[in-house]
């Protein structure tokens, strides 16, 4: 039988392998995993992105939960990092995350999973 990953801490290092580049960071330093299909995208604290052939349920399985939180299937966000939520009607809201540039479109469902864990 195969040993479970276990929980990552927020400073042990995370490689992300991308094609032919590699880049080593720190739990913490991941925003947000975006998941689309078998892969994911990952949004870094130093506004840098990578996309890596990686479940969501891996992501889920090895970053500390808290702080980091599945708002649905496609998102997954480091709670640590979130700066403000701009609501833009009442269907969608952006969330802004400390060091992205771009903030991340939420819907209203995410937005309401986010208030009710969080009371925001």
């Amino acid at each position: 039988a195969s040993v479970p990953p276990r929980a990552l801490e927020m400073r042990d290092l995370v490689l992300l392998r991308e094609k032919a580049f590699f880049r080593i960071v720190e739990a913490g330093e991941i925003c947000a995993v975006e998941a689309e299909a078998d892969y994911t995208h990952i949004f870094l604290a130093d506004g840098h992105k990578a996309f890596l052939r990686k479940r969501m349920s891996q992501w889920e399985e090895e970053l500390p939960a808290p702080p980091f939180f599945k708002i649905s299937r496609r998102l997954l966000l480091n709670t640590q990092r979130i700066k403000q939520i701009v609501a833009n009607d009442r269907e969608s809201a952006e969330i802004h995350l400390r060091g992205m540039e771009k903030p991340l479109p939420l819907s209203r469902i995410e937005l309401r999973r986010l208030r009710s864990a969080y009371v925001l």
